[in-house]
């Protein structure tokens, strides 16, 4: 029994977006991390990085919604942690869509009593 499609698709995107992420300059990767943490947080998600990341990310997802299942154009690449906004990991991002987006929390994180990240579902 073979992987399905759309499993594969996912490990495909898991592939593209960890070659992608090596592929950016380590000097680029601190620009990143600088636009996304100082005052012009907003200004990274117009780099041409985080455009790819996202685009990544829904691809691997078949363009569905990461929580609902829905099919559509209209997704957002939710971010489940920001301890690495502007370099985030592939699981960093879910794709939701917008009646899923507007009902997620703002962060699908916390911490619990030793300090480990778990994700809030």
């Amino acid at each position: 029994m073979g992987l399905e499609k759309s499993e594969k698709t996912f490990i495909e995107g898991f592939k593209e977006y960890k070659q992608f992420n090596l592929a950016i300059e380590a000097h680029r990767k601190e620009d990143l991390i600088k636009l996304a943490c100082g005052d012009k947080r907003g200004k990274y998600e117009t780099t041409t990085e985080w455009k790819k990341r996202r685009l990544i990310v829904l691809k691997a997802y078949e363009y569905r919604c990461g929580k609902c299942g829905k099919k559509t154009k209209k997704l957002e690449a939710h971010h489940r942690f920001y301890e690495r906004y502007g370099n985030e990991s592939f699981l960093d991002l879910i794709p939701l869509c917008e009646d899923c987006h507007l009902s997620a929390p703002k962060s699908l994180t916390r911490k619990n009593k030793r300090n480990k990240l778990t994700i809030l579902e």
